[in-house]
């Protein structure tokens, strides 16, 4: 640890992300990270050295604690990174951090589990952000590839360097290899001190074993930093693009994890549960004003929607997003129906006193909207339906046959759900009175005269078919469902898509 100290403590992260490598690093970290950071959010940046993500991160609206080991880096952060985005920084260790139980949203670890050696340390640190942690809370790891310096020696093999050719720095990559512990030559002075590199698929093992719900490991620079002259294309707009679509493609690819020198390992704590209609139904629950309530699709979860949930509390409004019964982190069952989905929303609002929500469906979630209003009216103040339909996927193939539901596994109880159900009566849409916007895409996978029947057969309701677009593209990871949605609460006629 004295190593690690000393080695940030003399200012090794001063300028290391404005230069070279670093400027691609920087860029790919805080444009993975904004896929799932919105604002409004507590976040506790560990290990963040000089405090370049929790500037970026702060002047996005969120109440950040940069905990770092180095007091230089905290102190070039107070003295040159908070005069138009103030956070806190202040010295600390990512194995016992001053922060209270389950008081941040938020919790990053961009260098702690690369720079502890012992497996039992990584643990502590994952332990310490568990308990940190509000239930649903975010965990972003970065690690570094046990590979990064045995492929950067020889992407300058006999052009810059012969590293390779001495038997110490062979040496060294033998054992990051190996064992995955890095220890600087001392004939090496510059490189990183000591650290431990290591797979994707080590790094999500221990995330697992600390307690977390790993969703995926991404490739930060990915494959393109061996590229002959990157700086030069880096400053040109459009080969930026170009090498920034190449990282993108891949970016989740196992086969090509170890070629990137970084990768974040992207996880979430275990949601809140509540017990309702004989279920346990774990959600997430975030921000503060009018209430929302978010109903994903078939076969997905509450993450699905993530986007939309960032930008509604970024709006000031409180998000709530079950998964709904056998999907996500509940368990899953053998039978599925939408009026059983229906009711656990309803008796969801009712176990947790959420008076007269919006709410919004997504596919099934829009299914599950419709019912939860038809069978209990004056439940929803608003509805936003996307991608619906009311009709069994069984009794839309003999009007349109090229539906995929002619695709269906029907060995799979939730999509054979789909297949039989629903069955609602177009004359029961008339019982919901609430002002509703009916959404599709254009090439959605609902059939368009389907989705207007829908929305002609709504007592007050409005239809937004988007151009373009099809089931998933203006929802997953897309902000204009979002900004959709904020217009129509807002009562805007214009929607701005």
């Amino acid at each position: 640890m004295d190593e690690i100290y000393e080695f940030y403590n003399k200012g090794a992260e001063i300028g290391r992300l404005e230069r070279g490598l670093g400027i691609v690093e920087f860029h790919r970290t805080k444009e993975i990270m904004s896929r799932y950071i919105g604002s409004r959010n507590v976040i506790y940046d560990i290990g963040g050295g000089i405090g370049l993500y929790s500037a970026w991160l702060a002047k996005q609206g969120n109440e950040v604690h940069l905990i770092e080991l180095a007091e230089t880096a905290v102190n070039y952060a107070k003295e040159n990174l908070m005069n138009d985005c103030p956070f806190v920084a202040e010295t600390g260790n990512a194995l016992s951090v001053d922060r209270p139980d389950q008081s941040a949203d938020i919790v990053l670890l961009m260098g702690p589990q690369y720079h502890l050696q012992k497996r039992e340390d990584r643990l502590k640190s994952l332990s310490e952000a568990m308990r940190m942690l509000k239930p649903g809370g975010l965990l972003v790891v970065a690690g570094i590839s046990k590979f990064s310096s045995m492929t950067w020696a020889l992407s300058v093999y006999g052009e810059k360097n012969d590293f390779i050719d001495d038997p110490i720095y062979f040496k060294m990559i033998e054992d990051e290899m190996t064992t995955g512990n890095h220890n600087r030559p001392k004939e090496y002075p510059t490189f990183i001190s000591e650290a431990y590199f290591t797979t994707a698929a080590e790094m999500e093992s221990e995330v697992c074993e600390a307690g977390f719900e790993v969703e995926k490991s991404v490739a930060v620079e990915g494959c393109i930093w061996f590229t002959p002259h990157l700086s030069e294309k880096w400053n040109n707009e459009e080969s930026r693009e170009r090498l920034l679509d190449i990282v993108r493609m891949t970016e989740s690819e196992p086969e090509m994890m170890g070629m990137s020198p970084h990768f974040l390992t992207i996880a979430f704590k275990k949601m809140k549960t509540v017990e309702v209609n004989g279920q346990s139904i774990a959600y997430q629950e975030r921000g503060e004003g009018r209430p929302v309530l978010l109903i994903h699709g078939n076969g997905g979860s509450h993450h699905d929607l993530d986007t939309l949930a960032n930008q509604l509390v970024d709006e000031g409004f409180k998000v709530f997003a079950p998964d709904s019964r056998g999907h996500g982190e509940n368990a899953p069952l053998k039978e599925y129906h939408y009026a059983d989905m229906a009711e656990d929303m309803f008796r969801f609002c009712r176990a947790l006193n959420i008076e007269k929500p919006i709410v919004y469906g997504w596919s099934d979630g829009g299914i599950i909207a419709l019912m939860l209003e038809m069978a209990h009216p004056g439940t929803a103040s608003k509805l936003i339906v996307s991608g619906a339909n009311i009709f069994s996927g069984k009794q839309l193939l003999k009007e349109f046959p090229n539906t995929f539901f002619g695709d269906i596994d029907l060995s799979d109880p939730v999509a054979a759900m789909m297949y039989h159900e629903p069955n609602i009566e177009v004359s029961d849409l008339n019982k919901i009175k609430c002002p509703v916007l009916v959404t599709a895409g254009e090439n959605d996978l609902i059939p368009e005269p389907h989705t207007r029947l829908i929305a002609g057969n709504l007592p007050n309701s409005e239809l937004l078919i988007l151009p373009d677009h099809d089931h998933f593209s203006y929802i997953v990871g897309s902000n204009v469902i979002g900004r959709i949605m904020i217009g129509f609460i807002n009562r805007k006629q214009q929607f701005d898509f």
